[in-house]
């Protein structure tokens, strides 16, 4: 299980990176973002370039979004 945690870490810090590239690349670098992975054992891998307030506020924008889903399911729609 290490290693496939560790895999994962790996994996959101490569995204993470090309994320911070790409931004940089068209002038958004202010952009807010959090990356996530849960591994099988709910063991969660968090990246991402906001404060622990913002994170929170995003918490709850989250928990409306899944409310919203849960209500008006979407299929393959993304959520805005």
């Amino acid at each position: 299980m290490t290693h496939q945690i560790d895999a994962f870490r790996t994996i959101l810090t490569d995204v993470h990176d090309i994320l911070q590239q790409r931004f940089a690349a068209i002038g958004a670098t202010e952009t807010p973002y959090v990356l996530m992975a849960i591994g099988p054992d709910g063991f969660a891998i968090v990246r991402t370039n906001v404060d622990p307030e913002e994170l929170k506020a995003m918490a709850v924008d989250l928990g409306k979004a899944a409310d919203e889903a849960m209500q008006h399911p979407l299929g393959d729609e993304p959520l805005h």
